[in-house]
This record gives C-alpha cells, structure tokens and sequence, in this order.
C-alpha cells in the first residue's frame, strides 16, 4: 500500500469519526538484552502491515454538558491529541462545532467552526491566540501536546478568562493544578 494511500484512508476514517491504530511488525535478531529503545532500534525495519479503525462513541452526557454550556453563553474549546478529521467529526456530533469548517486561519470570518494543529500553535503570538480563542468560532484544537494545553490555558488566563479544564489524561492534571 503506498504511503499516499495509507494518509488518505487515515483521513477518510477521521471523517466517518473512527480512532485509527497503524499496524506494523519488524523481526529482531538481537537479543533481547541488546535492545535498549525497540522502538527506535527498530524503526527503519517496520513493515506496515494495516489500520485498524474503531468507534469510541461520544457519551450522551458530554451532548448535555455541551448544550447546557453553549445555553449559559460558556465558550467551548476542544484541545485534543487526536487526528483533525477525528476531532471535527466528534465536535460536530458532540456538539461543539455548529458551523462549517475552515482550515485556514488566516482568513477568519465570523461564526465558523476550525481546526488548528498543535504545530501551528508556535506561529502564533500570545494575544494572536487569544484573539482566536475570544472569537465567536468554534475552535478545535488537534494533534496537541501537554505544553500545547499550557500555552492554550495561559493565554486565556493572562487576559482575565475564567478557564475550567477537564482531562483524562495524566498531562492534564498539571493544566488543572494551575
């Protein structure tokens, strides 16, 4: 399968909502005690081998906090690890974007729903970013990292924002003991 392939059904899967793991296997001839990082040992002899794609359903709850949010006037900010197809796909049936989705940040109009990768975060200066969190868009951040959610979290703290973050991760907890 070629690699173009591989990106465009990763994609595809996004789209339909599904998580996606690659598959890949690499024989070892070592030994076992000569192996200090297997996967950096290892990686140039991977041999893909498939994608396995799966529905991790959205609680009907997360809908009802979404909705009792959005009818508080609370803005919502999705920050998540996942792929950006994934993650457009579960805001809009969560609830979180309500409008179409645009990929360029530069051209902003009013009241729409995009998506901003965690790579693109460094390109933006703190008050940029808060700029773009205070607008009226639906915002889902992707592919973030833990010091991603801290620069997210600071910029709305550092102008006065009422911030609640909630987590499931172990990276999350230094976010919320701020």
């Amino acid at each position: 399968m070629r690699k173009k392939n591989i990106y465009d059904s990763v994609d595809q899967f996004g789209r339909e909502g599904l998580r996606v793991l690659a598959i890949a296997q690499a024989f070892i001839m070592d030994s076992v005690e000569n192996i200090h990082n297997p996967l950096a040992d290892c990686f140039g002899q991977l041999e893909f081998l498939g994608l396995a794609a799966f529905l991790n359903p959205i609680r009907l709850s997360i809908c009802n906090s979404v909705f009792s949010c959005r009818r508080a006037g609370i803005k919502i900010l999705m920050i998540t690890s996942e792929h950006s197809e994934t993650s457009f796909t579960i805001a809009q049936t969560s609830g979180i974007a309500l409008f179409k989705r645009l990929e360029n940040v530069q051209t902003l109009p009013q009241h729409r729903s995009f998506t901003i990768k965690g790579q693109d975060l460094g390109r933006l200066s703190n008050q940029d970013l808060f700029d773009l969190i205070s607008s009226p868009n639906d915002i889902i951040f992707t592919r973030i990292l833990p010091n991603h959610k801290a620069q997210i979290v600071e910029a709305c703290v550092e102008n006065n924002s009422i911030v609640a973050v909630t987590g499931v991760g172990i990276p999350d907890l230094e976010i919320i003991d701020k």
